[in-house]
């Protein structure tokens, strides 16, 4: 049985669409990394993926036609698409890069200098849920899925609070910088685990639900027009763009994607409460010894972070 190309949607059979390479011109297929002719980079694959022309074709399309759903709502109810046009500027100047992340994770990355790992660094046994998940990121990155980190759109900084637990509830999320990212970066409209269905049945996920990070804002547009009125205040908009829930199925946010390794220099910003607890630790003896060690290590961090000359945000 055929499998659609992951970037162009072809039929394998058929043969894939074929690109130029920038270096020396001639044709490779789509999905590869390297031109196969002169060895040389082509540039990152998810973000290729996302400037792909039939990709931006099918967003400029779902834009353009949510625009016009706009104009007609503003009809009957004046200020409705002056509201969406607000959110998609703020969205422009205020939106940034979160990553919600674990006490020890952010000591390894601040306070040890190692890069942030991802779901496929980790030695794991293969259950029922890995098994989907990988099934559903090489369904919608491809090969590359192992150099992906994820992270979240965000107008206020704050990120996904369902993540990040372990080791310490202390609400830490990383703000990255947008210079160091901007180049390496693709967005989904929604969490990668809403395409399941469509990668089960071995299809690419539909052509238009991802962008280029210079696209972001017609994707936030398009995801959360339906829930923007003329009453709608600017307060609001952070919450339509990320929802964060205490269950991950219901949380609703712009999946990002960044190729490569994630290091301090890349940091702007950490945000976290100093009140660490450990509520899945039902000992009481051990429980304070834990939140002692994590509050000792929080000290380390915070002073790391200074003398890096970056901000910590206590929420």
């Amino acid at each position: 049985m055929s499998n659609p190309c992951e970037y162009c949607g072809t039929m394998e059979d058929k043969g894939c669409c074929q690109e130029k390479c920038p270096v020396c011109g001639k044709e490779f297929a789509c999905y590869l990394e390297e031109c196969p002719h002169c060895g040389k980079s082509v540039g990152l694959p998810n973000v290729r993926r996302a400037k792909h022309p039939n990709e931006k074709k099918a967003l400029q399309s779902r834009y353009g036609a949510t625009i016009q759903k706009a104009i007609q709502k503003d009809a009957n109810a004046p200020g409705t698409l002056d509201k969406l046009l607000l959110f998609q500027k703020v969205v422009e100047d205020k939106g940034c890069v979160v990553i919600n992340l674990g006490l020890k994770v952010l000591s390894n990355l601040v306070v040890d200098r190692q890069f942030y790992g991802n779901y496929y660094d980790k030695q794991k046994p293969l259950g029922k849920y890995d098994e989907k998940r990988e099934n559903v990121d090489k369904c919608v990155l491809g090969d590359c899925v192992k150099r992906i980190r994820y992270a979240a759109l965000s107008l206020d900084g704050k990120g996904l609070t369902n993540y990040g637990k372990k080791g310490g509830n202390c609400k830490c999320n990383i703000t990255l910088k947008l210079n160091k990212v901007e180049l390496t970066t693709s967005l989904l409209e929604k969490n990668a685990f809403h395409f399941e269905k469509d990668c089960n049945n071995g299809n690419s996920i539909p052509l238009g639900h991802r962008a280029s990070w210079w696209y972001r804002c017609e994707l936030a547009v398009i995801k959360v027009a339906d829930s923007i009125t003329a009453n709608t205040s600017a307060g609001e908009f952070p919450k339509l763009l990320l929802t964060a829930t205490e269950e991950r199925e219901k949380d609703s946010f712009i999946e990002v994607h960044i190729f490569g390794q994630i290091g301090l220099d890349m940091i702007k910003a950490v945000s976290g409460s100093s009140n660490i607890t450990f509520d899945e630790v039902s000992q009481a003896s051990k429980k304070t010894k834990l939140e002692k060690i994590a509050k000792r290590n929080l000290i380390v961090i915070k002073s790391t972070l200074k003398r890096a000359e970056k901000p910590w945000q206590e929420v």
